[in-house]
């Protein structure tokens, strides 16, 4: 059962100028103005083994919702999808504290998958595999897990979430896609969560949840939503110790934008969560542009979802980014940078706010530290990444890129969702969207702010 929620906001509006240009389903834009940050953290910087990842389309780089790195005490684990290598595979790496990445297993796979650690440093993944290598679109879901700790190279149990469906009637648990998300709690519950398309047995959209319990060591399924209007899909999950969260956004192919890329609807962003003492998942929308806009207006102010943290004080932080005018109204994305918007609230509550975050050519990441200040990660293209302390207007360099590294970089975090416990150590990876060269790895060293 879902219950909607209603949502107050407080968007303040601000005005920035940038040259934006879209490009193949993302948004990339020429910055202007020179970075003016005198202050730079110790930073670790390497290159993650000697792959060259797979860009453009659903590259190494897609999939902003997904777990791409996990850290332990003193290891850090990754993958790389090989462009050279077909059928396309995900390889594992690990790096210790001072060490080089060493390569481990792989596993067949169309998309990036999502990697997550658990309490006791065993590394899990979830990942869709393909039935042929001509269909990108119909396969099955599978789950992996390592049989020693802290370690890609031991044995592994394997098991596929949905079952062989090229010639059964499709259900809700037997539909697979690309487009899942997973996360893990501190108590090693593992929440997957994918979208399923209309079907025979329900002719709406829907996401479904698979859930691990830790104790009895088995996975349920149950619906999040059955009755949704739109696709939404490219789910960021969280689980805590009270909740399980999901975020979404309208992904919908729509007839007046088939003449254009791309050709979908991205006007809408949703949250669902549910108390892991109830059985009731509560539906709220962030944000809504269809009921003023048109599909045309919708697709130019460029909406998205970009991350979903809940920090270690039960605040649930969000995210989003569009084009705006002066006042704060939606406008198209062409000769300004989209403006990030935080949007937070406790898990209990039922009221969000909501505030400018930033303006940026690029992608804006949240992070916790252990003593749990909260962070802004900001890579902008063919420029550095940077550290801001949330509420200031600090930044501090954390890499050293030199081009072709710049182009483009996407930076995936090890946080919390994945499994991380906070630290004062920062461990990311960044993903070229564009061009087919190595991922490169930082671990930066946050303890002395």
């Amino acid at each position: 059962m879902v219950r909607s929620l209603r949502i107050k906001t407080k968007i303040r509006g601000m005005a920035f100028c940038c040259l934006i240009v879209i490009v193949i389903g993302c948004s990339g834009c020429v910055e202007n103005n020179e970075d003016n940050s005198e202050s730079k953290l110790p930073f670790d910087q390497s290159i993650v083994g000697s792959r060259n990842n797979f860009a453009i389309n659903a590259s190494t780089a897609w999939g902003d919702h997904l777990v791409k790195i996990v850290a332990t005490e003193n290891t850090t684990f990754t993958y790389v999808m090989d462009k050279d290598v077909s059928p396309r595979q995900a390889f594992l790496y690990s790096k210790t504290d001072g060490g080089e990445w060493q390569e481990g297993e792989s596993f067949r796979t169309i998309n990036p998958p999502n990697l997550l650690v658990d309490s006791q440093g065993f590394i899990h993944l979830i990942a869709f595999e393909p039935y042929t290598t001509s269909d990108d679109i119909h396969g099955r879901l599978f789950y992996v897990k390592f049989d020693e700790p802290n370690t890609i190279s031991s044995s592994y149990t394997f098991e596929y979430f949905t079952p062989d469906t090229r010639e059964t009637e499709v259900t809700l648990d037997t539909f697979a896609d690309a487009h899942y998300g997973a996360a893990i709690g501190k108590d090693d519950t593992i929440l997957e969560i994918n979208e399923v398309w209309p079907i025979e047995s329900n002719p709406s959209f829907a996401l479904v949840a698979r859930i691990y319990d830790p104790i009895e060591k088995n996975w349920s399924f149950e619906p999040v939503v059955t009755d949704l209007t739109a696709r939404y899909t490219f789910p960021y999950v969280a689980v805590t110790d009270d909740y399980f969260h999901v975020l979404a956004t309208e992904d919908d192919p729509d007839d007046e934008l088939k003449d254009v890329w791309p050709p979908y609807r991205f006007g809408a962003i949703k949250h669902f969560q549910r108390a892991r003492d109830s059985t009731e998942w509560v539906e709220s929308t962030l944000i809504d542009f269809n009921p003023t806009l048109s599909a045309l207006e919708i697709r130019d102010t460029w909406l998205r979802h970009n991350d979903l943290l809940i920090d270690s004080k039960g605040i649930i932080h969000v995210l989003i980014s569009y084009c705006v005018n002066a006042e704060g109204e939606p406008r198209s994305c062409e000769g300004v940078h989209p403006t990030f918007y935080h949007y937070w609230k406790e898990e209990s509550s039922t009221e969000w706010h909501s505030e400018p975050a930033d303006a940026s050519c690029g992608y804006l990441r949240l992070w916790e530290k252990e003593d749990g200040q909260l962070f802004y990660i900001r890579s902008n293209w063919n420029k550095q990444v940077y550290l801001i302390p949330q509420g200031t207007t600090k930044r501090y360099l954390i890499s050293d890129l030199d081009s072709p590294y710049t182009v483009e970089p996407n930076p995936f975090i090890a946080a919390a969702r994945g499994g991380t416990r906070p630290s004062s150590t920062l461990n990311l990876v960044l993903f070229p969207g564009t061009k087919e060269i190595e991922a490169v790895a930082i671990s930066v060293d946050v303890s002395q702010l």
